[in-house]
């Protein structure tokens, strides 16, 4: 049940056990059950993906250079710099 239902932690599968009428501890289910390695979290390719069409398309002209597209902004170059958008020198 915990494989099935990843997000259930021990108080939910513990209900659900006695719902089917297996008498049983929280404990115990807790103890059993599979741990997982940490949150499910998405991938940078995802996150990237999920908000390339929020970027200014002026970030992915490549013959441009920082200087020229942002002017003294320096948070906008280091933030288009973190995303991956500016290929080239600096």
């Amino acid at each position: 049940m915990s494989k099935e239902n990843p997000l259930w932690g021990a108080p939910r599968i513990h209900g659900e056990l006695l719902k089917l009428g297996f008498e049983i501890a929280e404990s115990t289910v807790s103890k059993y059950m599979i741990r997982r390695r940490g949150p499910p979290s998405q991938t940078w390719r995802t996150f990237l993906r999920n908000h390339a069409d929020a970027s200014d398309d002026s970030t992915s002209r490549r013959e441009s250079r920082p200087d020229e597209l942002f002017g003294k902004d320096r948070s906008r170059i280091k933030r288009s710099l973190a995303l991956g958008r500016i290929d080239g020198d600096v």
